[in-house]
């Protein structure tokens, strides 16, 4: 019994350093556009040696000048066919592996696999989970398929997605909640190319929200994926309304920011402009936060510099935290239309810091205007 069980264990550890080190080349892979562009048309160096006794004049080049082109593409389509082929190779070991961690091949009932085996193998299941991921990335990015339109991407819709979320572990529901929000990314990859699933996009964003309101901790450990859902799954803001706003994170804050400039012209909720104000002016803020106060601003938002006026006027506001250049100018593009006491606050705050002239007398003159 032991043995059998040093033996499973062993299994399990070696297949996950490998699809661990898959996924590792994958992500190096995913940052090129495809194999072909790291050829940069580059013909293979001829190997010489020097010949004591005999001649040593060799060709520069192996072919006639005028086939080089030949033969670069046709190197670089060899390479090409190699990747792809390994790609699609690698997907069913990948989908084979997934099922088998998840209990008896697969063939057991979801409830009762995911109570017991799931769990124990989350580093590998995880890693599964991010090589198709990363799979998935490539071969939107490089046209590739193993020879029928998104056959490998419906295979790991049917058979990871839509079969396994969300995992449900009372044994662990810390690793259940880290296998969930690989699956989430993975299904972020994938809906763009395959087709958004209303189903499991609802499925997702509820369980975001029941994260968010009975385990802040947890949501904010995966905050990334968390926000990634809420801007593109979440259509009725259901997550803002269950307190995601409240919740004090850099992520959340590049949400906001992110919604605010994809509003395309529709007003923008008070909400989010009081927030995107609260947010410039807090330690993280950024180039992002100052895009959303300029696009606001572009778009002559009616709540904008009242928002930003209030945010100035907390009395528990550090303004140390207001130092970038680029924040001072957006703040003062934002406050052209304050009151006089709100624009001489700011002034006297910009003349504590050290900046450049023209940053300087930009932002005296647009609050001036």
């Amino acid at each position: 019994m032991d043995s059998s069980l040093s033996d499973t264990v062993s299994s399990v550890q070696r297949r996950s350093e490998v699809i661990s080190r898959i996924a590792k080349l994958l992500k190096i892979l995913a940052q090129n556009d495809s194999p072909a562009d790291t050829d940069n048309g580059n013909v293979a160096i001829q190997a010489v040696a020097f010949n004591e006794h005999g001649s040593n004049h060799f060709s520069p080049h192996q072919q006639p000048v005028n086939d080089l082109q030949t033969v670069s593409l046709e190197a670089s389509k060899d390479r090409s066919n190699q990747f792809e082929r390994f790609i699609s190779g690698i997907t069913p070991v990948l989908l084979e592996v997934w099922k088998e961690c998840a209990g008896d091949g697969g063939k057991k009932p979801k409830k009762m696999a995911t109570s017991w085996s799931m769990v124990d193998h989350v580093d590998l299941m995880c890693h599964i989970t991010e090589a198709l991921a990363l799979i998935c990335q490539i071969t939107s990015s490089s046209n590739i398929s193993d020879g029928s339109p998104h056959s490998s991407n419906s295979r790991i819709m049917s058979e990871v997605i839509a079969k396994w979320f969300p995992v449900d572990s009372s044994k662990s529901p810390e690793d259940a909640v880290s296998i969930n929000m690989n699956l989430c990314a993975l299904y972020l990859t994938i809906k763009s190319s395959n087709g958004e699933s209303e189903e499991i996009g609802t499925k997702m964003v509820n369980y975001v929200r029941k994260l968010l309101q009975t385990n802040v901790a947890a949501f904010k450990k995966h905050a990334r994926v968390c926000t990634k859902v809420a801007l593109a799954l979440d259509k009725d803001h259901l997550l803002i309304d269950a307190g995601l706003l409240y919740v004090a994170n850099s992520e959340v804050d590049d949400y906001v920011c992110s919604l605010i400039k994809d509003s395309r012209g529709k007003e923008c909720p008070p909400i989010l402009v009081a927030h995107l104000a609260q947010g410039i002016m807090s330690k993280w803020a950024g180039e992002k936060h100052c895009d959303a106060i300029l696009h606001l601003a572009k778009t002559k938002d009616k709540h904008l510099t009242d928002k930003i006026v209030s945010a100035l006027n907390d009395s528990k506001r550090d303004l140390s935290n207001i130092s970038r250049e680029d924040i001072c100018r957006a703040l003062a593009v934002a406050l052209r239309g304050a009151s006089s006491e709100a624009k001489l606050k700011m002034s006297k705050h910009l003349q504590t810091l050290q900046m450049h002239d023209h940053s300087m007398a930009f932002c005296i003159n647009t609050m001036a205007s």
